[in-house]
């Protein structure tokens, strides 16, 4: 999670003040991020479960942990961005604080 969006940035540099966020809005920004994030997640394990028990391998159900290794970077890697993304959202000027 960034410490400052760039919108913020952008604001602090140009010699704007930006609102302080109370400490509900911030808890309920960071819920909403979360919840995307924790989707994202779930749908990554869901399709990494449908992957391994596919007919690829019925016949051998041997898999390269590298394999696996490779598709958890990229589950958690859209979690992430999911959780930024949600965030960001969340900061645009004019939603809440």
């Amino acid at each position: 999670m960034p410490a400052f969006p760039f919108w913020v940035l952008t604001a602090i540099r140009n010699g704007c003040t930006v609102p302080s966020m109370n400490h509900i809005t911030r808890l309920t920004r960071d819920k909403a991020a979360a919840d995307s994030e924790i989707s994202e997640l779930r749908s990554g394990i869901v399709a990494l479960e449908g992957y391994l028990t596919s007919d690829k391998f019925s016949v051998d159900p041997t898999v390269q942990v590298q394999d696996v290794m490779n598709r958890l970077r990229e589950i958690l890697s859209r979690g992430e961005a999911a959780y930024d993304t949600a965030w960001d959202a969340a900061m645009l000027p004019g939603k809440g604080d």
